[in-house]
């Protein structure tokens, strides 16, 4: 599980700093800083669904299972687009068009790919071998 933890807080931080260095997702200077927010935020987001399985088993088996929790991702998403769309002055963000919204959503959700991929490597590497057939010996 610490691995789990270790290697997600690494990809998130790499992926989050390269877009403050090299701004792939191609914002403009007005809207890095609520880009950052907003791709940090969804991050976590999406991360939640990744911590639901702590296990090596896929999240996406049981991913609807808790209505609860896609009650409360659906809330802090529309909570976080209305902060950002219409609340600027208090929080000090700019409106972000839908093509940015897309891109950001787009970038946050590699991280449930990330894990997915982490978690199927496991699987793969430490498979146990089926038991060896049970054979008497007749002699």
């Amino acid at each position: 599980m610490l691995g789990n933890i270790v290697s997600t807080a690494l990809y998130m931080s790499a992926v989050f700093l390269g877009q403050y260095v090299f701004n792939f997702l191609g914002a403009t200077e007005a809207e890095m800083g609520t880009v950052l927010f907003t791709l940090f935020v969804l991050f976590q987001l999406f991360n939640a669904f990744n911590c639901r399985e702590l296990h090596r088993a896929s999240l996406l088996k049981n991913i609807f299972r808790n209505r609860l929790m896609l009650l409360a991702t659906a809330c802090t998403f529309i909570l976080q687009v209305l902060i950002i769309q219409y609340a600027g002055t208090f929080f000090n963000t700019v409106p972000l068009n839908l093509a940015m919204w897309a891109k950001i959503i787009g970038v946050a959700f590699t991280v449930i790919l990330f894990a997915e991929l982490a978690r199927l490597i496991w699987r793969q590497t430490h498979r146990q071998a089926p038991p060896a057939p049970y054979c008497k010996n007749l002699s």
